[in-house]
């Protein structure tokens, strides 16, 4: 009986202490707007963007997009980005595959953000795309880009202070890396 009821107190106490929740993610028919500090979404299957607009956009801090492996795929719409950051800070980016977007990932000021095990493939732009305003201190760690017209990653000269680990660049069409 004593041990049902520490069972009990534990089952209670690990699940109320956690203090976000998970928002699933299955498709992006319009832009999918993740706006809720602190929360974790998750792609539930692959997403096709046919619609022309960005896929996924940051709107807020403090956020986990977990894509699970599961593949982003654009159309190919100049100046439509599979993940878009503006302003938005202390994000995490993991386990992602971008396929056939302008970027893959494009921010500006957007800083202190983790972004790991992604793959993009196909951009009409840079991959990675820091663009026009500083974004500092921000970690990528195992990148892998393929296939971009320009550079792979592309960072201005007001970024700083930014960690590269264990990244890929293959068959891109201009400039350095």
């Amino acid at each position: 009986m004593i041990f049902k009821h520490i069972f009990s107190l534990f089952v209670f106490v690990f699940f109320t202490s956690n203090s976000y929740s998970l928002i699933n993610i299955n498709n992006c028919t319009s832009t999918f707007n993740m706006d809720v500090p602190g929360e974790i979404y998750e792609l539930t299957n692959n997403i096709s963007n046919n619609a022309g607009n960005h896929c996924l956009n940051f709107i807020g801090n403090n956020m986990i997009l977990d894509c699970k492996g599961f593949t982003l795929t654009g159309d190919e719409t100049l100046y439509r980005n599979g993940i878009n950051l503006q302003n938005d800070h202390n994000n995490t980016i993991r386990n992602c595959k971008i396929v056939k977007f302008s970027s893959g990932i494009l921010f500006q000021s957007s800083e202190n953000n983790t972004y790991e095990n992604i793959v993009i493939n196909n951009s009409i732009y840079p991959g990675i795309y820091f663009w026009s305003t500083k974004s500092n201190n921000n970690i990528f760690r195992n990148i892998s880009i393929y296939n971009t017209e320009g550079v792979g990653l592309y960072s201005n000269r007001n970024s700083t202070n930014n960690t590269y680990e264990d990244i890929y660049i293959e068959n891109f069409t201009g400039g350095t890396g």
